[in-house]
Parts: structure tokens; C-alpha cells; sequence
């Protein structure tokens, strides 16, 4: 990371939210990087034919593209198409693909401290991520808004202190879960609505203190939940990375 202020703020971050996951830090989030770019789109890059430095972006573009960044704008020059290329469509096409430019790394509002990213509208301290809207304390995370301590996450609205968690609305403390909605403190789950404190839980609604879709006495619950997690922290700090849910649930990736 290129901005030294950003991977100390970003990675104070990162330790937080693992303090608040599993009771300890697991080490810096450069580290994790491989683990938490799973489920995010990656942003591209390509350098800007006005400056040449690098733009950042994620739509698929064709490799001819030529690119600037949001701020360059101004120093372009007025093209317009010449009218001996406006006989028919195949000559209109030809034209607009000589004279396109495509705009990379916008930033709109009030949005400061980001490094490689694209799309970002009144969210600071970004990295490595897109779509993100009033957001803060945010990496390798895309489809985002008003959301804050979010690393390798897709599409979460209203949600904090998430590691690897993709669609949620206010979904709180959570790791490695999909399709949360009202949930808080869940691991490795899927599809949970108005759920507090479950492990392992699939298409549940309401519940508590559950592991494997079973609700359990708050000691009993209480011990094996710290059990659990402190064995995910282990493998989490000595390999930088565990299985991930579709492999935990699907036997491994195709």
C-alpha cells in the first residue's frame, strides 16, 4: 500500500475488528490480503494517457480503452465526430471507439484518505475497493454503503465489523456468513433473519444462541462458541486463511 497514513488507520482497524471477532489481534490486514479478496471484484488498473499514473477500475472494458482519472477531466480537449463518419452505424461505431475515454478513479463528496479504488461517494479511509457510499474504515470490499470496519465483504448495507461476509443489511460482528439481515455475532452461516449469536446455521429466523441450527443453554452455548472461535483465531494467525463457506458447505470450489 502505497499510503502510509491509510495502512496505519486501515490496519488499526483491522485489528479492532478481529479483537471484536475473536477476543484477540491475528496480525496486520496486509497479511490477510490473499483471504480477504475472495469475494470482491477486483480493481483493475491502467495508467491515465493524459499523466500516465494509474487509474483504478472495475466495469470490463475493452484492452484498447484509453483511461483518465476523475480530476483530469478539464484537460481534455473537445472532440467532436467528423461528418464523413456519419453515413452509417458501422462508421458512427468505428468513430466514438477512436475519440472514447473512460473515467477511473472517481471519488464524489466528501471522500478522503482512498488508495485504488473507483466509484466512492462521501466514504474515507477505502482501499482496494468499489461502489462504496457513505462508508468508512473499508478494504477489499465493493457494493457498500453506510457501513464502517468492513474488510473483504460484497454488498452489505447498514453493517459493521464484518470479515468476508457478502449480503447483509445491518448485519454487526460477523465472519465468513452470507444473507444476513438483522443479525449480529455469526459465523460461518447462511441466510439468518433477526439472529443473534449463531455458528454454523443455515435458513434460520429469529433464533439465539444456536450452533448447527440447534439453540442451546446460554453456558453450554457460551463454551463451545469459545471454543470454536478461539480454533478458527488459531488457524486464522498460522496460515492467514481458513476454508471458506462455499467450501466448508460444498466440499470445495469448482
Amino acid at each position: 500500500m502505497e499510503n502510509t497514513e491509510l495502512q496505519r488507520i486501515l490496519g488499526k482497524s483491522f485489528r479492532s475488528a478481529c479483537r471484536v471477532l475473536f477476543g484477540r489481534e491475528l496480525g496486520g490486514m496486509d497479511e490477510f490480503e490473499p483471504f480477504l479478496s475472495r469475494y470482491a471484484d477486483p480493481v483493475k488498473s491502467a495508467r491515465s494517457f493524459i499523466s500516465k499514473k494509474k487509474v483504478y477500475f472495475t466495469s470490463p472494458y475493452s484492452k484498447d480503452a484509453a483511461f483518465i482519472a476523475l480530476e483530469e477531466q478539464g484537460k481534455l480537449r473537445e472532440i467532436t465526430i467528423s461528418i464523413n463518419d456519419i453515413k452509417d452505424i458501422d462508421s458512427l461505431f468505428d468513430a466514438a471507439g477512436e475519440i472514447a475515454v473512460y473515467c477511473g478513479s472517481k471519488s464524489f463528496g466528501n471522500s478522503q484518505q482512498n488508495a485504488e479504488f473507483d466509484s466512492i461517494f462521501d466514504s474515507s479511509f477505502i482501499y482496494k475497493s468499489h461502489d462504496v457510499m457513505r462508508s468508512e474504515y473499508v478494504a477489499y470490499t465493493n457494493l457498500t454503503i453506510n457501513s464502517k470496519h468492513l474488510f473483504g465483504c460484497s454488498s452489505n448495507g447498514e453493517s459493521t465489523f464484518l470479515l468476508n461476509v457478502s449480503e447483509t443489511f445491518r448485519a454487526h460482528r460477523s465472519f465468513e456468513s452470507g444473507m444476513l439481515i438483522n443479525a449480529s455475532d455469526v459465523f460461518y452461516s447462511y441466510y439468518l433473519k433477526n439472529c443473534q449469536n449463531c455458528l454454523f446455521c443455515f435458513n434460520q429466523i429469529s433464533k439465539r444462541r444456536c450452533i448447527g441450527n440447534n439453540e442451546l443453554p446460554k453456558e453450554k452455548f457460551d463454551s463451545l462458541k469459545g471454543s470454536l472461535v478461539s480454533q478458527i483465531a488459531d488457524e486464522l494467525k498460522t496460515k492467514k486463511s481458513v476454508p471458506s463457506l462455499v467450501e466448508l458447505v460444498g466440499g470445495g470450489l469448482q
